[in-house]
C-alpha cells in the first residue's frame, strides 16, 4: 500500500485521504489487495469514519482477503464492531458465509468471542449461516458453551427462531450437543435454562 494512504489510514484521517485522491484519484486502485487494504486496517482500529469512506468509495474492498485469509468482516465479527458489521452486511452479505484461512466464518468468530450483537445482526442478514458447522461439527451454540459465552448463547435462542430449533439438538464430532457440553463444563446457567 501506498505509503502515505497508509499513514492517513493509521491516522484515521479523512483529510488526509480526501487529499491523497484529489492528487491522485486512483490511488485506492492500486491498493495491493494481497496485503491489508485500508478497509481491512481501519475495521481493526475501529475508525468507523475513515471505514465509512473508504467502503462508500471501495465497497468491492468488503469482499477482499488479506494474508490471514480475513475478510474485514472476520475482523469486524473479531473486534464487535457492530456498526462495521452492518455496513459490510449491506455491501454484500455473502462474506457472512465466508470461511477465513482458520476456517471460521464470521458467525463462528462472533460466537467465540461472545458477540450478541453482532450475532443479531449476522442472523438478521443471513439465517442460513447459523447452520454451518465447524470442521469439528460444531454449531455457533457449540462454540458459545465452550467458550462460556452464555449471553451470546441466550441472544442466539431468543432471537434465532425456526433455525437455531434446528440445530440446538445437532451433536459435535465427539457426540456432543450443547447440553452435554454444560454438563461436562459444569456450566449451571446452560443447564438450569434447558430444565425450565
Amino acid at each position: 500500500m501506498d505509503k502515505k494512504l497508509y499513514e492517513a489510514t493509521l491516522r484515521d484521517s479523512v483529510d488526509s485521504l480526501n487529499e491523497l485522491l484529489d492528487q491522485d484519484p486512483s490511488i485506492l486502485d492500486r491498493v495491493d489487495t494481497a496485503e491489508d487494504t485500508p478497509l481491512h486496517l481501519a475495521t481493526s482500529q475501529g475508525y468507523l469514519r475513515f471505514f465509512e469512506e473508504i467502503l462508500r468509495r471501495k465497497p468491492n474492498f468488503a469482499l477482499v482477503v488479506n494474508r490471514q485469509g480475513s475478510l474485514p468482516l472476520h475482523l469486524a465479527c473479531r473486534k464487535g464492531r457492530v456498526e462495521m458489521v452492518q455496513k459490510l452486511i449491506t455491501v454484500n452479505s455473502d462474506g457472512s458465509l465466508f470461511r477465513d484461512g482458520e476456517g471460521r466464518t464470521p458467525f463462528q468468530i462472533a460466537a467465540a468471542k461472545g458477540r450478541a450483537e453482532v450475532l443479531t445482526e449476522l442472523v438478521r442478514a443471513r439465517p442460513s449461516g447459523v447452520r454451518i458447522l465447524t470442521d469439528r461439527g460444531e454449531t455457533i451454540l457449540h462454540l458459545c458453551v465452550k467458550h462460556n459465552r452464555f449471553q451470546a448463547l441466550k441472544q442466539l435462542i431468543d432471537t434465532g427462531g425456526v433455525i437455531v430449533e434446528e440445530i440446538i439438538n445437532l451433536k459435535d464430532e465427539d457426540d456432543n450437543t450443547i447440553l452435554h457440553l454444560s454438563v461436562a463444563q459444569r456450566n449451571a446457567e446452560v443447564v438450569a435454562s434447558f430444565s425450565s
